[in-house]
């Protein structure tokens, strides 16, 4: 799971469930379609959250009842879907199948003590066997809860790291932007989507004043302690090219000021000019050529 999924996700606090009618599932073992695992009557349901999810929700559950017209040439629909919205409250979840999909996928079904039935992705599943357990008859030990991840939802144990976690990317998600006033020096700032950068100072890109930025995922472990050594001067232990870039930005998106300070060189931009770290991809605005250019910076 990407890490963006985390930062950008959120925990709603309703839920709509958009309902199809009701049916009978049966699990067999492998090899042998007619020796049944067990069998239960099921309610399959969409959980929604957001008109445009609303909307593939009840698309979803009149596909479900749907019927083909001979005479027409098209598919009738029946009455509209039943829903119902209540809140996103913690709800006990047991294990009731497991559905083979395309190109090797699978998913693990599972109900509520409503019988409304859903999927359970498998990282959610594992999470659960190593913290938690399972019961015997599947009931899944803990409380799930619905969460957005990206563009889906999504069932995730309640109180567990991943729950924590989107907890605190929502807080952070209430911040406002620092001002340009505001930015220190040697200062590493978090974005709410959870990305950070080190503020290193303003200084000119062709004649525009900009922030200047040293990207997260090119710092060393040891951040504080081995900035100057090893962040904006050379070390030969390291292939230098490779492992540092620096941002030039017109404006910024950060929120937070993690409260961690290193110094910063006062010629940080002749450095910055040395060794050619502040590069950027697009179209090369002196040759016209598309592809990764450096960025040649002036001082204030």
């Amino acid at each position: 799971m990407s890490r963006d999924f985390i930062r950008r996700g959120s925990i709603p606090p309703e839920i709509t469930y958009i309902f199809r009618d009701s049916k009978e599932i049966k699990n067999t073992w492998d090899g042998d379609d007619e020796l049944a695992i067990n069998t239960e009557i099921v309610i399959p349901a969409f959980p929604a959250y957001g008109e445009a999810r609303l909307a593939t929700g009840r698309d979803w559950a009149g596909r479900g009842g749907r019927t083909w017209n001979d005479d027409l040439g098209r598919w009738e629909y029946g009455d509209p879907p039943e829903e119902v919205t209540m809140s996103n409250s913690p709800i006990k979840l047991r294990v009731v199948g497991l559905e083979r999909r395309s190109e090797g996928g699978r998913a693990y079904k599972v109900i509520t003590e409503d019988g409304l039935y859903f999927d359970l992705r498998e990282d959610v599943l594992l999470e659960t066997i190593l913290n938690c357990g399972i019961e015997k008859g599947g009931v899944l030990c803990g409380t799930y809860v619905w969460a957005i991840m990206h563009t889906q939802m999504k069932l995730i144990r309640y109180e567990s790291t991943l729950y924590n976690e989107m907890l605190v990317a929502a807080e952070r998600g209430k911040l406002k932007k620092i001002p340009n006033k505001d930015l220190i020096p040697g200062h590493i700032y978090r974005t709410k989507s959870g990305d950070k950068k080190l503020f290193l100072g303003f200084a000119r890109e062709g004649g525009k004043k900009r922030s200047i930025w040293l990207d997260d995922e090119y710092w060393v472990k040891d951040l504080a302690e081995h900035f100057n050594q090893q962040i904006l001067r050379q070390n030969p232990d390291i292939r230098y090219s490779n492992y540092r870039q620096v941002s030039s930005m017109s404006s910024h998106s950060f929120v937070e000021d993690l409260g961690i300070s290193v110094d910063v060189p006062e010629n940080f931009v002749e450095i910055i000019n040395e060794h050619r770290l502040c590069k950027r991809d697009g179209r090369n605005p002196k040759t016209g050529l598309w592809g990764t250019h450096i960025i040649p910076l002036t001082e204030l």
